[in-house]
């Protein structure tokens, strides 16, 4: 989470969404003012989504008077600080609220799966009790899984909704009736949820100037080899290509699964689908299938949704990957068959092939991310500039990571550690290293998750971006506006980094809190000192 984007009005909607007519009126949210300067915000958790949060501390305190001190329990935040520090507090609550419900694709899936279980034994039941129990736990993990992971759950609710429609197709209705109940009822568990976050849509399209867009698009699931031999300034073509590449990508991409999967299509265009079991397994499987392969995600340039939704048919492929290898169908054995041992043909070879070629990329992959880095500063091999521009990668990733962990140990968990903002894949060795928060990594200040790209666009780079090129110099008194501004506590430059080239900059002034070959890091609020020192 990046500090002083939007906090306020954050926690203005965390408010509103845990007002239920008692707890804003009894207890709710509290601000102070301190004598004789300072801050003291306190938030009653009872009764609200961050009740019963893990037991937290944090505190700072330097020599040039900021200060901040927060902690939460499982019935309250207090946090206190210096006048220039209400965001930060207010971030900081922020943090440990989110951190609590991060969403996680696996646990969306395990709930989702466990939802859709609990309302097929539900109708399997004949005793009445279990059959409510079992629909109110269906409809609360179908909820748990949206809450977990929204491409997850979205997808567990479009295979559900024609999982439904095939009930009504084929005439069971009790299936039908029984997951409807528990859509339902998910449906209005999530009411709040869905509700917040169309007002902090709403919200944040309003303030921030962004432009609203639909989620989803509909298109074919990528593939490399297209995109490198026909380009993506002829759409259409590349479109028809990646269809026509399906099997390949897939095959590819699944690999063993994929032969489970042709397998599995095989037996059911034999022998139709047998019972209720394997219309429903197909019906999941083809659904997270469709969805993964034609239906993208607009939020982010990653198709999130494409690697989330497969989880679905991924599992499905695992069940009858076992099944068949129990019966058989698969294996490099022998297997009983009328009374007589038959040798299985083409599975054994087809198992083969996607094992060698699985552990083939596997070794490929390990090798390539553990060499490269080596190789690159070896011999002149094809270089990324957001990695390294020469032949020194090795050298520089160490003094980051060293300084990155000096710094760890030095500054509390509040500290605000601000290097070079970059565009593309944004600053690396920020993201695996440093262990403190900053205000911008990538140039839209990784606003694609929330917060105002104009705000990044037109407040916070136009004042991040000077400090770290030579386009103009920069004065102190500039660096420490920027530094209160979005209460930076240190600033680190590297030595890819226009302004320390340039010899007569300002960082080449002041007395750094840790200097190396590669690296400089400077305190923003000036307890280093001036001085002409490396």
């Amino acid at each position: 989470m990046k500090l002083g984007i939007d906090n306020l009005a954050w926690l203005g909607g965390w408010y509103q969404s845990q007002c239920n007519g008692d707890w804003e009126h009894s207890q709710g949210v509290q601000l102070e003012a301190l004598k004789p300067r300072g801050w003291q915000l306190t938030i009653h958790l009872t009764g609200t989504s961050a009740a019963n949060a893990e037991p937290q501390r944090v505190s700072f305190d330097s020599t040039g008077g900021d200060w901040i001190a927060c902690s939460i329990s499982r019935d309250r935040f207090e946090g206190a600080g210096d006048p220039r520090r209400l965001e930060q507090i207010i971030g900081i609550f922020r943090r440990w609220v989110e951190t609590a419900d991060r969403e996680e694709a696996l646990a969306g899936l395990t709930a989702g799966l466990t939802g859709f279980l609990l309302v097929w034994e539900a109708v399997r039941e004949k005793r009445k009790r279990q059959k409510i129990l079992g629909w109110t736990a269906g409809g609360l993990a179908f909820a748990s899984s949206t809450g977990a992971s929204v491409y997850v759950g979205g997808t567990m609710a479009v295979c559900c909704a024609v999982w439904l429609g095939v009930c009504l197709w084929r005439r069971w209705w009790r299936h039908a009736a029984w997951l409807a109940g528990a859509g339902v009822l998910a449906g209005v568990l999530l009411m709040p949820w869905i509700l917040q976050i169309l007002h902090g849509a709403h919200a944040g399209n309003g303030g921030g100037g962004g432009t609203s867009s639909f989620p989803f698009k509909l298109g074919v699931r990528t593939f490399l080899m297209p995109d490198a031999m026909v380009g993506k300034n002829r759409p259409g073509l590349l479109t028809l290509v990646n269809a026509v590449l399906l099997p390949l990508n897939y095959f590819l991409e699944f690999g063993f699964y994929l032969v489970v999967g042709w397998l599995g299509a095989r037996r059911i265009w034999r022998q139709g689908l047998r019972n209720q079991a394997e219309w429903g397994a197909v019906t999941l499987g083809a659904v997270s299938l469709l969805i993964c392969t034609f239906v993208t995600s607009t939020v982010i340039k990653n198709n999130d949704l494409g690697w989330r939704s497969a989880l679905v048919v991924q599992f499905v492929l695992l069940l009858w990957a076992a099944e068949m290898w129990n019966e058989g169908t698969i294996g490099f054995g022998w297997k009983e068959g009328s009374g007589a041992s038959v040798r299985r043909k083409a599975a054994p070879v087809l198992v083969s092939v996607t094992l060698v070629l699985g552990v083939m990329g596997s070794c490929y992959e390990l090798c390539m991310q553990r060499t490269y880095p080596i190789l690159s500063d070896i011999f002149p091999l094809k270089r990324y500039a957001w990695l390294s521009p020469d032949q020194q990668l090795g050298r520089r990733t160490y003094a980051l990571r060293s300084a990155y962990d000096e710094l760890n140990r030095m500054l509390p968990a509040s500290a605000v550690v601000q290097a070079d903002p970059r565009g593309g894949v944004g600053n690396a060795p920020a993201e695996l290293y440093s262990g403190r928060q900053m205000v911008a990594d990538v140039a839209n200040c990784g606003t694609t998750f929330g917060g105002s790209e104009k705000y990044c666009r037109e407040v916070i780079l136009p004042r991040l971006k000077p400090l770290f090129d030579d386009r103009r110099p920069v004065t102190m008194g500039e660096v420490e506006q920027t530094c209160r501004k979005f209460s930076i506590t240190a600033l680190l430059f590297e030595d890819t980094n226009p302004v320390w080239k340039d010899k007569s900059s300002w960082i080449w002034h002041v007395r750094p809190m840790i200097s190396n070959h590669y690296v400089r890091v400077i305190a923003c609020d000036g307890a280093a000192g001036e001085s002409g020192g490396k």
